[in-house]
């Protein structure tokens, strides 16, 4: 029925589905009955995706406030603190524009107890996708979807990884395999 609205009119007064004639400078499909106007599947469509997405708008990934300690800077700097302090490195590739890597941001790495668990056993490198360093560790890690989580070690040997959204509990549980 739904598909059939997009092409069609259904007029609520007579309770018909009617083809619509399609009037070009207004922009709306008008049915048979002249009470009745509807929109065509352009406009409905747009309308559709304009109202889904300034309902559920979130801020920019890196925006969304967190109390993991993330390293800035290039990727090759935060290796080598890592090397120099003996830990482990937890990789996250993400992008500003993608829904489950702010998710992640938000709800994942808010977790107190494996906040607390990345901060004291590993050196948390972040890497934005949309960065020249970001593209370029994404290519060199094969990254084809986001957000990723890598654990590696020191010698960048992946211990493991992970694409998509992951709940903190799973994380924990992969953390305390290693």
């Amino acid at each position: 029925m739904v598909l059939l609205l997009l092409d069609h009119g259904f007029c609520f007064e007579n309770q018909k589905l009617y083809s619509p004639q399609e009037n070009k400078s207004l922009g709306f499909v008008i049915s048979n009955c002249s009470n009745c106007l509807y929109m065509n599947k352009r406009l409905l469509v747009f309308s559709i995706f304009l109202f889904s997405a300034l309902g559920c708008k979130l801020p920019d990934a890196d925006k969304i406030k967190t109390n993991l300690n993330f390293e800035v800077g290039e990727y090759a700097v935060s290796l080598e603190k890592a090397r120099r302090d003996h830990k482990n490195i937890m990789l996250h590739f993400y992008a500003n524009w993608c829904p489950p890597c702010k998710k992640m941001r938000k709800v994942t790495f808010s977790n107190k107890t494996l906040v607390e668990k990345l901060n004291n056993e590993f050196i948390n490198i972040k890497m934005n996708v949309d960065s020249q360093d970001g593209r370029m560790q994404a290519a060199r890690f094969g990254v084809n979807g986001f957000p990723v989580v890598i654990l590696m070690d020191t010698s960048e040997q992946i211990l493991y990884r992970h694409t998509g959204f992951v709940e903190a509990s799973v994380l924990m549980q992969a953390i305390d395999k290693l």
